[in-house]
């Protein structure tokens, strides 16, 4: 792995802050796809695909809609 997306706090768009732990390859995946693995403040663990963790989301403020970063990386 080549640490593509660095341990520590980021926020998800909506506000929640998750701890990235790493990177896996998805098993069930062909070819394997590159996934990141992290928690939320309760310990819950979760994979999300790295196509998905950098992917553009829609966000809205003050009622007008915006492109923003889906996770922001916060610190280390």
């Amino acid at each position: 792995m080549n640490d593509i997306i660095k341990p520590g706090v980021y926020r998800h768009f909506k506000g929640s802050l998750y701890t990235v732990i790493g990177e896996c390859i998805i098993a069930d995946t062909n070819p394997g796809i590159l996934g990141i693995i992290y928690t939320n403040d309760s310990g819950d663990m979760f994979v999300r695909s790295l196509e998905n963790w950098v992917s553009p989301v829609v966000g809205f403020k003050d009622g007008k809609e915006y492109m923003c970063e889906r996770f922001r990386y916060i610190e280390s």
